[in-house]
C-alpha cells in the first residue's frame, strides 16, 4: 500500500480506476493521495461492490478476465493491488489497462513475486511456493504454511465450491520480476520503475534495505507503467 501511495502523482483533475476495488477503503486512500474525486472501481464480488458504491465510488461489476464495460481512453490512473495473480487472462488484463488509459496515463500494479526467497526455498524442498499453495480451493503441497487454520481452509474450500470451481482468493499465476516487466512491455507500455518490498524472511530496516538493493527476490513487486 505505501509503495503504491508513493508512486501516485498529485493531480486534482485526474480520473482514477481501481481494479478489484473491494469495499473501496483503499480506493479512497489512492484518491486522497492524488487529490481527485473522480473515482471508479471494478469489483466482481457483489457485497464488496455495494460497499464501494456506498462510499461514493462509481463501481462496475465485472470479471477482470473479460473485456471491461468501460470506454477507451477514459482514465488517467489505473491501480491494481494484489489482483493480477488471481487472473487466468493476464494478457487481456494488461491490454485492457492500456485501452482504458488516456495517452500518457499511467498504471501501478502490485503483486507477489514468484522468485522471492521463501518461494525459492519451498521449491528447492519440493513444496508448492508460498504464493501458490492454494490448489482447487485447498491449501496443498506445502506443510510450512503455518498461519492457515483448518476453519479457514474449510471456508475457502466451501467458497470455491459455491463459485463453481472459481475462487477469487486463489492465485492462478504468480509472476517473477522479468515476467511482470515483459507482460507490460508486450502491450506497448513503458516501464517507469519496479520496486520490491518485504524481503522475507527478514524484517524491519534489513528487509527494506534488501528489497531496495535486490528487488528481484523481494516478496512483493510493484511496477509503475506508462502508456506511450
Amino acid at each position: 500500500m505505501n509503495v503504491i501511495l508513493e508512486m501516485l502523482e498529485a493531480s486534482e483533475n485526474a480520473s482514477l480506476l481501481d481494479l478489484g476495488c473491494g469495499d473501496g477503503v483503499n480506493t479512497l486512500k489512492y484518491a486522497a493521495k492524488i487529490g481527485t474525486d473522480r473515482i471508479c472501481g471494478i469489483e466482481l464480488d457483489e457485497e464488496g461492490a455495494k460497499l464501494a458504491e456506498e462510499r461514493g465510488i462509481c463501481t462496475y461489476r465485472a470479471d477482470l478476465n473479460q473485456q471491461w464495460p468501460i470506454e477507451s481512453e477514459r482514465f488517467d490512473v489505473v491501480v491494481a493491488n494484489q489482483v493480477i495473480e488471481h487472473l487466468w487472462n493476464g494478457r487481456l488484463f494488461t491490454a485492457e489497462i492500456y485501452r482504458t488509459l488516456r495517452p500518457t496515463g499511467y498504471a501501478i500494479v502490485s503483486t507477489e513475486n514468484l522468485a522471492s526467497l521463501p518461494n525459492i526455498g519451498a521449491l528447492l524442498l519440493g513444496y508448492q511456493p508460498f504464493s501458490s499453495h492454494r490448489i482447487c480451493g485447498l491449501s496443498l503441497g506445502n506443510p510450512l504454511i503455518w498461519h492457515l487454520e483448518e476453519t479457514e481452509n474449510q471456508a475457502f474450500s466451501s467458497r470455491y465450491a459455491e463459485m463453481g470451481g472459481e475462487c477469487l482468493a486463489e492465485h492462478v499465476r504468480v509472476l517473477a520480476y522479468e515476467g511482470l516487466k515483459d507482460i507490460f512491455l508486450s502491450q506497448g507500455f513503458a516501464i517507469d520503475r519496479i520496486v520490491g518490498s518485504a524481503h522475507l524472511p527478514f524484517k524491519g530496516p534489513i528487509s527494506r534495505l534488501l528489497a531496495r538493493l535486490d528487488p528481484k527476490h523481494s516478496h512483493f513487486l510493484t511496477v509503475k507503467i506508462r502508456k506511450q
